[in-house]
């Protein structure tokens, strides 16, 4: 009995054959990750824009011609602003590699009313002062970084100071507002109210200053 047991092993081993493995799926590729471009030559080139019958149009924009006023440069791939023809008032710059921003692009686009900087390179965090005198502006620069230690808006044409401007400024020191059209309208009270002041020019008239007890002309006396 026992050699046939056996003998029905040995049979069972060598006529049967072990099945197989399963084939393993092939795993897909990982995806290929696209490298953060790295400062400053591995930027894409700029996108040049389509040919405009503006002879004075940058050539990385567009000048819509039914809207002569306006400039488009968006999405183009820009390191530096080009230069603003005259008859820009408003101009689109967002989505761009620009890191600085210069006066010469500007020069001759007097009329120039709204701009768009968003999302580039431009960093404000640290700034500590911010100059932009001599200029023609009316009311007071918008969300400018609270960083600032210096602010020059002298030689303005700037009438009003919106109630609680300089309310989060907490590192303010030196303001120049001399040189403009302020009038006790446009002075909000305390708006001058700010621990960190140490000086403070603001050459608006007395006479126009009526309305404000005279502890108040005291903020604004050198």
């Amino acid at each position: 009995k026992k050699e046939f047991i056996l003998a029905t092993w040995l049979i069972f081993i060598l006529f049967t054959k072990p099945s197989p493995p399963a084939p393993k799926k092939p795993s897909p590729p990982a995806p290929k990750s696209e490298p953060e471009p790295q400062e400053p030559t591995d930027f894409p080139p700029p996108i040049l824009g389509p040919p405009s019958e503006f002879p004075d149009c940058p050539r990385e924009c567009f000048c819509p011609p039914s809207y002569p006023n306006a400039l488009y440069c968006e999405n183009r791939n820009l390191r530096k602003v080009p230069v603003i023809p005259f008859r820009t008032h408003y101009l689109y710059l967002q989505n761009n590699y620009i890191d600085q921003v210069t006066a010469d692009p500007f020069k001759n686009c007097t009329e120039l009313k709204w701009i768009n900087l968003g999302n580039n390179r431009i960093h404000l965090k640290n700034l500590i002062q911010l100059n932009l005198a001599h200029n023609i502006l009316r009311k007071m620069p918008a969300n400018i970084p609270k960083s600032l230690f210096q602010l020059f808006l002298d030689r303005n044409n700037i009438e009003e100071i919106p109630q609680d401007y300089f309310k989060d400024f907490s590192h303010l020191a030196f303001v120049r507002l001399n040189y403009n059209q302020l009038s006790d309208k446009g002075l909000p009270k305390l708006v001058f109210n700010v621990s960190s002041m140490l000086d403070l020019h603001l050459n608006v008239s007395l006479c126009n200053l009526k309305s404000f007890s005279a502890s108040y002309l005291l903020n604004f006396l050198p």
